[in-house]
């Protein structure tokens, strides 16, 4: 009888397991520390906010942080954390529309513009505020804005 219990509990954790993992979003401890906000560009090729100045390949889209990080993704209300796993069918259309590498080259040429002409970068920009690295994305996300005081489009990356 204990056997068929213990059975029986393992069969219930594997399945409930299964059914988180199905579901697409699986908790993770993934230590990322970014400290301040990182700044954000929107290179128009991709239509979405790229990371930049970080050692992280991470992107702001629909509202939500998304990592790409030792082969696999990972989502977060917040740019610290904490991150779930996202499998590869339920990011963003926008994530999803352009190869990784493709993704990671335009940011590298966007990010080159933008140092090379900071001070007169003409294309969208965004910089998430502090208290998102302590509370997640519980901030006024209506009151952010780009450092040419416009809209930021709250992350979306249109034009």
């Amino acid at each position: 009888m204990k056997n068929l219990i213990r059975v029986l509990a393992i069969l219930g954790l594997l399945f409930s397991s299964a059914s988180l993992v199905q579901a697409g979003d699986v908790g993770i401890n993934l230590n990322v520390n970014i400290g301040d906000p990182p700044v954000f560009i929107a290179p128009p090729a991709l239509g979405f906010y790229v990371a930049v100045g970080i050692p992280y390949d991470m992107f702001y889209v629909n509202m939500n942080y998304y990592m790409y990080h030792g082969g696999g993704w990972y989502r977060s209300s917040g740019y610290n954390g904490p991150w779930v796993v996202v499998q590869y069918k339920r990011l963003p259309r926008g994530l999803r529309r352009h190869k990784y590498a493709r993704i990671i080259k335009v940011r590298d040429d966007e990010y080159r513009n933008y140092q090379h002409d900071r001070n007169n970068y003409r294309g969208k920009q965004y910089r998430p505020e502090k208290h998102e690295m302590q509370q997640g994305n519980q901030g006024n996300q209506e009151n952010k804005k780009d450092n040419r005081g416009g809209n930021s489009n709250k992350g979306h990356g249109k034009k």
